[in-house]
């Protein structure tokens, strides 16, 4: 547990002594703090939103969006990318910010979208967002045309060498260079309602190539990169086919040529 001290340091002396000590005494202490950075458009964390929203509903507030929307500040670590896409307007990408059992989501449009990739802004980086619109109903963060991000803290990319990966495996990160890219095709769904997209590719890194399936969001994307180039992609599954490894890429998944 830190001490007031460290506690104080940590927030760079932007909080009193007596905040702090409260902080060291009661974790609850913190969540509150960060609450109140919230209230007052200072930086806070996915907890911190987190906790904002819900003091909001508790106190019986509308549900109408437009009345009730807040602008933030928010810093934390990237724990999911998505695929960008065109949803009708313009390009559009969502990120998942904080840990595990306390995130929140960003939707982010237009050249800020696009700066995600371009940024190489992977899951485990440290990312600091102003300006973004808060709506405590949802939870969701939303960008606006004055929204702006910066990397503060860029880890290092961690992925799962391929002669590693094993049946059953999911939420794994990968990277290596396209061996082959096959052609988009559309394929039924099972539902029989409608189409999917899916190319077949083959990967590989220092080792044997390994077959790699995309579908959807990912197979659009992939599909317009060429042999040799080198990719990363997050948040796939391993399964096996006739004794051998396969690595699946969905709409939950994420594909960045590096």
């Amino acid at each position: 547990m830190q001490n007031a001290e460290e506690i104080i340091d940590r927030y760079s002396g932007m909080i009193t002594r007596s905040m702090a000590e409260s902080m060291a005494s009661s974790p609850d202490s913190e969540s509150e703090i960060k609450a109140d950075s919230a209230r007052r458009n200072d930086t806070t964390d996915a907890a911190g939103i987190i906790q904002f929203a819900g003091m909001k509903r508790k106190v019986g507030m509308s549900l109408n969006r437009s009345e009730d929307a807040y602008t933030v500040n928010v810093e934390d670590t990237v724990y999911r990318v998505f695929n960008s896409g065109d949803r009708g307007k313009g390009i559009r990408r969502d990120i998942v910010i904080g840990r595990e059992g306390a995130t929140i989501r960003i939707i982010l449009h237009g050249k800020i979208a696009e700066q995600i990739d371009t940024e190489k802004v992977c899951r485990g980086d440290k990312v600091l967002i102003r300006n973004v619109v808060l709506d405590p109903a949802t939870m969701d963060l939303e960008s606006r045309p004055d929204t702006s991000l910066m990397m503060t803290t860029q880890a290092k990319a961690k992925t799962v060498p391929l002669q590693e990966l094993r049946e059953g495996m999911k939420n794994v990160d990968i990277s290596g260079k396209l061996a082959e890219v096959g052609i988009l095709k559309q394929v039924s769904k099972l539902s029989g309602n409608g189409t999917v997209a899916v190319v077949n590719c083959t990967i590989r890194d220092a080792d044997s190539p390994v077959s790699l399936i995309l579908w959807e969001s990912s197979a659009n994307i992939a599909s317009k990169m060429v042999p040799n180039d080198t990719v990363r992609i997050e948040f796939c599954s391993v399964r096996s086919k006739n004794g051998l490894i396969e690595i699946v890429a969905n709409e939950y998944s994420r594909v960045l040529k590096l």
